[in-house]
């Protein structure tokens, strides 16, 4: 899926929404991906950049402001997931998508 940085800053806000509407659920169970249809690292902006999240000269608009996806809350989400820590994911997910509606 060819998408604008405009239209791949909407999906993620509407796929984060969910993610903080509902805590403990994960992000490949999104509604939204029936959507939208599958994208690279099943992230928008990745689809977006229409590269794979770890190569070289990444163009993710989180990098204009966080230097990448990683260094945002979303990093915070990801290791939070990784041990399975559904409070302090969830406590990410609110701040990540604050920091989505500041892009």
């Amino acid at each position: 899926m060819k998408l604008t940085k405009k239209k791949a800053l909407e999906i993620a806000i509407e796929l984060w929404e969910w993610m903080v509407d509902n805590p403990g659920k994960f992000k490949l169970e999104w509604p939204g991906w029936e959507v939208y249809g599958e994208m690279e690292g099943d992230c928008p902006f990745c689809e977006y950049d229409n590269r794979h999240p770890f190569k070289r000269k990444c163009n993710c608009p989180l990098k204009e402001k966080y230097d990448s996806c990683f260094a945002s809350a979303f990093g915070e989400w990801d290791e939070a997931n990784e041990e399975e820590d559904a409070e302090a994911g969830h406590a990410a997910a609110v701040e990540f998508l604050a920091q989505l509606k500041e892009l």
